[in-house]
């Protein structure tokens, strides 16, 4: 093999363990402090063989690789103390702002449901001050047939009463993990919309 395939090969081997280490770490679910550790340790492992020209370096990195994918996934998955996912089962008045247009399906007779993406920024529990709040959400909205579609666009203020829950889904193999798919995008929880519905403040 010539060097510079060899190269590219240890390329593709690091790449290959990074993605790994993502892997487990979404079935592990190991403490970033574990995962902050192992890469510490590795760290100091690949410094010494480095020191020392030690041809045992390569497996090291491919290891360090395989932790550093880990603690990438670790720190993704990390919400905050403010995430709104916290305030699960909870009921509230939510503030936020619209991060994507509106998505809308025609049910006919039944009428029309809506689901909105926004950021969340503040909540209010009965005659509780407002607390702020972090974290992305879905908020569902149903309007009965003939109900006027409200306009709305990216950035405008979004208001909605109602009760927080966590993501779920269908758990069948073979299909997309919703879960795993929203929280990817920042998104950690669900609010549908009681008889006030949402209303929205054109910015």
């Amino acid at each position: 093999m010539k060097a510079g395939q060899a190269q590219l090969f240890f390329l593709n081997a690091l790449l290959l363990m990074l993605c790994c280490g993502m892997g487990i770490a979404s079935f592990a679910q190991w403490p970033i402090v574990l995962w902050g550790s192992l890469m510490a340790g590795l760290c100091m492992v690949c410094l010494l063989l480095l020191l020392r020209s030690s041809g045992k370096t390569a497996y090291v990195l491919l290891l360090l690789f395989l932790v550093l994918g880990g603690l990438r996934f670790s720190f993704a998955a990390f919400l905050s103390v403010s995430d709104i996912s916290h305030r699960a089962g909870q009921e509230v008045q939510l503030a936020g702002t619209l991060l994507e247009a509106p998505r809308i399906v025609d049910e006919g007779e039944n009428g029309v449901r809506l689901r909105y993406v926004v950021e969340a920024e503040e909540l209010r529990r009965g005659g509780e001050r407002a607390a702020s709040v972090s974290g992305s959400l879905y908020i569902y909205a149903h309007l009965k047939q003939g109900q006027p579609v409200p306009e709305a666009r990216i950035g405008d203020r979004v208001l909605a009463g109602g009760t927080i829950r966590q993501l779920h889904g269908y758990g069948n193999p073979g299909r997309v993990d919703v879960v795993q798919s929203a929280r990817a995008r920042g998104i950690t929880a669900q609010l549908s919309a009681g008889k006030g519905g949402v209303r929205i403040e054109p910015q």
